[in-house]
């Protein structure tokens, strides 16, 4: 059951109000504190009256509200580490914990049956399956050799790096191997559109604060395309990370100008509102970048893709 912790839902146990059921024993909660200067502990044992309740999540949040409280006598030796809210009713792309492990499991051919049992296929993807959980399944050929990273790994990665900076996109929850069929898959979580993606939904202001902000944190597209974007009702974010370049540091101007006119095509703006999507989009960057890319966006019908493809490399 989830209850508030700190301000924050956090999976909560119910075995407590459980056992004291089974024979409606007083029940109390003992705490510890260590006096460093004193070389002693204290210990605390609190009587916790009208629990069980008989309601879970009242005896949650009770139990919640006094651990709270005997925190707050000596934060520092809380077990922080411990990651407590890593389970959320959304699952995993409501974690906190965005770079915890991905687990990397191989599975049987009778495990993998159990897993893809139910499921049905992705509409226009053949190497994708919508899961009875929920999740889809993103298949990709094994590797055999080759000094680049597996595009399984790219996909974690990456997904990964956009959502610490707050761009929407998928979240990998599992990754996997199946040597039966020689294939690498990972479970995504993919976030539900509110409506597609068009120039009828998505603002110029909201374009212009999602590619700046994919640009400040380093990425670019190798490619946009209407169904590669989703509208969450407030902002848009990517499908699949793979159809992004990584760079280091911020994203060079060239790239940036590609993605300007890719951007404005793919969502089908009109002129008005094209040239509101720039000044947008410039109004954002710093002022280093805007007296940069300014002037060679005054120019209507700039080919910038052309600058991209001649791009060598140089900022």
């Amino acid at each position: 059951i989830y209850a508030p912790f700190f301000g924050r839902q956090a999976s909560s146990i119910t075995a407590g109000s459980r056992f004291a059921n089974f024979n409606k024993s007083a029940v109390c909660l003992v705490s510890h504190r260590r006096l460093t200067r004193e070389k002693r502990y204290i210990i605390d044992i609190l009587p916790v009256p009208g629990f069980p309740s008989g309601d879970d999540a009242t005896d949650a949040q009770l139990v919640n509200r006094i651990i709270e409280q005997e925190i707050r006598k000596a934060p520092a030796q809380y077990l922080w580490m411990h990651k407590r809210f890593k389970t959320q009713p959304g699952g995993k792309p409501e974690s906190p914990y965005i770079f915890i492990k991905t687990p990397d499991r191989t599975l049987s051919a009778w495990k993998y049956a159990q897993l893809v049992a139910n499921s049905s296929p992705v509409p226009e993807h053949a190497d994708r399956e919508l899961l009875s959980s929920g999740m889809q399944l993103w298949r990709f050929p094994r590797r055999r050799s080759g000094l680049q990273r597996h595009p399984l790994l790219q996909l974690d990665q990456l997904s990964k790096h956009l959502r610490q900076h707050g761009i929407a996109t998928v979240t990998v929850d599992s990754l996997y191997h199946f040597p039966h069929l020689d294939q690498r898959a990972a479970t995504v979580f993919v976030p539900a559109p509110a409506a597609p993606a068009s120039n009828h939904s998505v603002t110029p202001i909201a374009a212009a604060a999602f590619l700046n902000r994919l640009h400040s944190c380093g990425c670019s597209f190798s490619g946009i395309s209407r169904d590669n974007l989703v509208w969450l009702g407030a902002k848009l974010g990517v499908l699949n990370p793979l159809v992004l370049r990584q760079h280091p540091g911020t994203t060079a101007h060239a790239w940036r100008l590609a993605d300007l006119h890719q951007m404005a095509s793919a969502l089908g703006f009109n002129a008005a509102q094209q040239a509101d999507f720039v000044n947008d989009y410039l109004d954002l960057c710093g002022a280093a970048d805007r007296t940069a890319l300014a002037p060679r966006l005054a120019a209507p019908g700039t080919p910038a893709h052309n600058a991209a493809q001649t791009y060598d490399g140089s900022a």
